[in-house]
């Protein structure tokens, strides 16, 4: 008997530590999460009810656990009732209070008389009327917030079941139901995003007229599309940060493992496919801290009060906003950026404009801000093939445009037609070709040690020269050699120079016998194991590629050309110095002589020739005639990764434009790259803007033009 009563005592007081428990972690359960709904402070800052104590809302949960726990077997269960029933009773009157001010301070800031109308009209006690947030920037924003950034709607199970890569928020009003249903219906659909990791919210305010039938609406909207955001703000544009907060609310809520947020409005178009493509490419190092898009610098605060961008000295005191990413061309951010800008918006004076809110809020952060000209102002509707090719396009104010572009964008064959063509459909894929070019381009001939001196340091070398020849070439390699290949230093820059080649396809013996000798007594042939033939010129660019990769890429430029050429190094120095002093070539930069909308050769009978099965665009993206151009070295071994993923075609300067466009470089072109017949009298060679010219297949006509072009007894200026 005496152990059933003990057993019940000890059930009981288990029972009572349950109950306290449960009682403490109701009160209390939010205390972790930002931002706490109602909450008097900003995250992370000492809660004023236990700041004497030195103790975080964020640690409170554990401490009244911990603490109940302990105390709960050494008193009577009459007592521990009595306790927690006082502690709910506290609880309760301070949430009482804490609404009350929360009242106090929003009555502070409305217009009584329209407020008055706007409560008697709707019947809503939580309604919170355009208020111009500028007003409230010095209020403890938190208890602002509570009330008008909740969601209306509950879409806290949207990313559960799989969490998506990239969440985009789309800026709308609540009469824009048709735009809505457009973008549902082209490039926001919902089958095709989920396969692409998107998931697509429309982030709305309250209706500005006509309250209670469009507000029908939208309830009825939302509960058909499952789609809508919907703070409790009337929705004008002056609150357009309050729109952006719901929706970085409910992405930092319920999509916290996404990689990225998207803004936009519901007048743009929007390229997932690509948008997903190019954020899935960068490094991992450019997955933090990041916001992408257009970026704004040394943009004005307008002091107009007549003006709707009127923002006043005591909210923004700068002459200059902060650099941010403007959200009229869209704008995508870094999860982490968008956290912070949440966080922080709790303490910090409201603007009126989101992007500048957030460029201030960024101020003095370790965030990228990325400049991506794929971020569109223009109005590419009807400019179906320049829309394919940015991720956003602007100038969408009719729902039917959307659907007219869309139709054009989803017509593979109207879109192979482009001139600026997009690789992912007109280029076949492939998996791999570095077994084959391994084994394809094995050396016979090799000087690794070119670019370095006779102790293995690199040596300064301005511009390293691959001269594209044929085994059988001895006299035009020799030619180029006695002329202008053999300048070593012009105006102080340093060259070096290689002829590239593979093997002959007839008298392979005799001939390669001859070029041992050459190359003992120059020491300048790199020769590769695979047959000379126009269909393997390609063979010839990546050769190059593979090489100043794995052996000069100290070099800062390099001249690519043919053994047919004619070169002006003093003026291809001069050239690229210039521009040098100014900032400019150092970095992604592809010049010569630029061929624009090539147009592929479909006749089976051309030696140009190229299958649909290799690439089926109507047009090559822009290319330099492989005459002769300059690349800098340090997108060299980007472009030869690439080779190793890109489908090989027998147009090998064509090639070298399509890595050039898979790395995201536009050649340059100039006008002084000959590629064709040129006048070479003394005085021509001598222009200025000259730098190559083409058709000295004639060994005898190179020494001729040699001649002509360091012929000093001609007086060029005497004869202007």
């Amino acid at each position: 008997m005496m152990k059933k009563k003990i057993l019940e005592n000890i059930l009981f007081t288990l029972l009572c530590i349950y109950l306290g428990r449960v009682v403490v972690v109701l009160v209390y359960l939010d205390s972790k999460h930002l931002p706490v709904p109602g909450g008097p402070h900003a995250p992370g800052e000492a809660d004023p009810r236990y700041e004497n104590k030195g103790i975080f809302k964020g640690d409170l949960r554990e401490i009244l656990e911990a603490d109940a726990e302990s105390k709960a077997g050494e008193k009577s269960h009459e007592e521990i009732e009595e306790e927690l029933k006082q502690k709910q009773l506290e609880s309760e009157n301070e949430d009482k209070e804490l609404r009350k001010r929360e009242e106090e301070l929003a009555d502070q800031h409305k217009d009584d008389e329209k407020k008055g109308e706007a409560s008697d009209e709707l019947q809503l006690e939580w309604l919170q009327d355009e208020i111009n947030v500028m007003d409230i920037g010095n209020m403890v924003n938190g208890m602002y917030f509570a009330r008008v950034l909740k969601d209306n709607f509950d879409h806290s199970e949207a990313c559960k079941l799989s969490s998506p890569f990239l969440v985009a928020l789309i800026y709308s009003v609540a009469e824009n139901f048709e735009h809505r249903m457009a973008i549902r219906e082209t490039w926001g659909n919902v089958p095709d995003v989920e396969h692409l990791g998107v998931v697509v919210k429309f982030v709305l305010g309250l209706p500005y007229e006509n309250f209670e039938s469009r507000q029908a609406s939208i309830v009825q909207e939302n509960d058909r599309h499952d789609d809508i955001l919907q703070g409790n703000f009337i929705d004008t544009t002056r609150n357009m940060t309050l729109k952006s907060l719901v929706g970085l609310r409910f992405a930092v809520r319920n999509c916290q493992y996404s990689k990225f947020i998207f803004h936009g409005d519901d007048h743009m178009m929007v390229n997932f496919e690509r948008l997903v493509r190019q954020l899935r490419n960068l490094n991992q190092a450019d997955l933090k801290k990041m916001w992408r898009g257009r970026i704004i610098n040394h943009s004005k605060p307008d002091r107009n009060k007549n003006s709707r961008y009127y923002v006043p000295a005591d909210v923004f005191p700068g002459g200059v906003y902060p650099p941010f990413c403007t959200t009229d061309a869209g704008c995508v951010m870094s999860m982490d950026v968008g956290v912070e800008i949440l966080q922080f918006s709790w303490i910090e004076p409201l603007l009126p404009f989101p992007d500048v809110y957030g460029g201030v809020i960024g101020k003095n952060k370790d965030w990228k801000m990325v400049q991506d000209d794929s971020f569109s102002y223009r109005d590419f509707k009807n400019d179906f093939c320049a829309l394919r090719s940015v991720v956003t396009s602007r100038g969408f104010n009719q729902p039917d445009t959307f659907t007219s572009a869309w139709s054009k964008l989803n017509n593979m064959t109207f879109l192979r037609g482009c001139p600026e063509p997009d690789l992912n459909l007109v280029l076949s894929g492939t998996d791999s070709n570095k077994a084959y070019l391994d084994q394809t381009l094995r050396l016979i001939h090799d000087h690794p040690e070119l670019c370095f001196s006779s102790d293995h340091k690199p040596e300064e070398i301005f511009i390293l020269v691959l001269i594209s020849s044929l085994p059988r070439n001895f006299d035009a390699r020799r030619a180029i050699r006695d002329t202008w290949g053999g300048m070593k230093t012009v105006s102080g820059a340093s060259i070096r120079l290689l002829f590239v080649m593979g093997l002959t396809q007839k008298d392979t013996e005799e001939i390669q016998k001859k070029v041992q000798v050459e190359d003992d007594q120059y020491g300048d042939v790199i020769q590769a194991d695979f047959r000379e033939s126009f269909q393997n010129l390609t063979l010839k660019v990546i050769m190059g590629l593979k090489w100043v990769t794995e052996n000069c890429q100290h070099a800062k430029y390099v001249y690519k050309g043919d053994d047919d050429m004619f070169v002006n190094w003093e003026n291809i120095i001069s050239y690229l110095t210039d521009l040098r002093k100014k900032g400019e070539a150092k970095a992604k930069f592809f010049s010569g002589s630029v061929l624009y909308r090539s147009v592929r050769i479909t006749r089976k009978d051309s030696k140009y020739y190229v299958p649909d099965h290799v690439y089926s665009g109507r047009y090559f993206p822009p290319y330099c005639s492989g005459g002769g151009y300059i690349i800098s070295n340090d997108i060299i071994p980007s472009m030869y990764e690439k080779s190793l993923s890109t489908s090989f075609i027998p147009i090998d300067d064509a090639y070298q434009g399509i890595l050039a466009k898979k790395i995201g470089v536009t050649p340059k072109n100039n006008k002084g790259f000959k590629n064709w017949g040129q006048k070479s009298d003394t005085c021509s060679l001598r222009n200025k803007e000259l730098m190559t010219i083409h058709g000295y297949k004639d060994p005898i006509k190179m020494y001729e033009v040699w001649r002509n072009y360091t012929d000093e007894t001609v007086n060029c200026n005497a004869r202007r």
